[in-house]
């Protein structure tokens, strides 16, 4: 198939090629990142306190212990009872102080004796109070249900801000060109913005290399496969600049062929 698309000079480098952000594209990102990070320190810490209070209940040992202290804490949903408490481990004395039944509260005066659960090698880490009210698996439940419907949200973030920019910047630096043509154009409504989306086609190379992309395009004779389908966000300047017909140059991933963007709208440019 001869290909009468005339591919951006660029794009024919051998890869990894070198590569940079496109002037215009992803303005406010580095607020959502700095917006977005505590948020991400939550959810690993989150992840973190499940898997400790998973490794407590499941190996941790009974040690004896004591009450040093009580306190309460008031917020919109009422008021929470805690005990403070001491145990000693290896010589060593640690403190910590769980959440418990309000009539708990007031059954345990400082210096009552109780029992501590706590793992051995890490004893500073998830002690877990032997009371009546403290169902430790029901806590470590509730830990993981936490952790996975925090990141669960979290994912989509991430996966806008940090992993989808990388997996673009890796396509455009070592992906293989191949023509394509825009066939549809929608806007997708949104609360706060709309989203302008591009669906093209295209046939994939049966190069296997980069070197071999570069050396069929040079010869202006290309292999290609069945037609695939994509799309891509794009900026509004730019849908509105597209046209349905536009022929097109797209980067695919060698690996994955559904992994495509098409060139002059990805996020990032090849350095001539």
């Amino acid at each position: 198939m001869v290909s009468s698309h005339q591919i951006e000079p660029e794009v024919l480098q051998p890869g990894p090629r070198p590569v940079r952000k496109r002037k215009g594209h992803q303005q406010g990102y580095g607020c959502i990142r700095l917006f977005i990070l505590p948020h991400m320190i939550v959810g690993v810490g989150a992840i973190l306190v499940a898997v400790v209070s998973t490794l407590v209940l499941l190996f941790g040992q009974w040690v004896p212990g004591q009450i040093t202290g009580r306190h309460t804490s008031d917020d919109e949903d009422g008021t929470s009872y805690y005990l403070e408490f001491r145990y000693r481990v290896g010589g060593t004395d640690y403190h910590d102080a769980s959440a418990v039944s309000s009539a708990e509260y007031g059954n345990y005066n400082n210096g009552a004796p109780v029992s501590v659960r706590v793992l051995p090698q890490v004893p500073y880490k998830g002690a877990q109070l032997g009371l009546p009210s403290h169902n430790a698996a029901k806590h470590t439940l509730f830990m993981w249900a936490f952790a996975l419907f925090w990141n669960a949200i979290l994912l989509a973030f991430v996966w806008m801000i940090y992993i989808l920019p990388l997996m673009t910047r890796s396509i455009v630096a070592a992906g293989i060109p191949a023509s394509g043509h825009i066939v549809h154009k929608e806007v997708i409504s949104g609360e706060d913005s709309d989203t302008h989306m591009i669906h093209y086609e295209f046939s994939p190379g049966s190069m296997s290399s980069q070197v071999g992309a570069q050396r069929a395009w040079s010869d202006n004779t290309v292999h290609v496969m069945a037609p695939m389908k994509s799309k891509m966000s794009v900026t509004k300047a730019e849908y509105s600049q597209a046209q349905v017909g536009d022929v097109v140059t797209v980067l695919h991933s060698p690996k994955n062929f559904k992994r495509s963007v098409i060139y002059r709208y990805a996020d990032y440019e090849i350095i001539a």
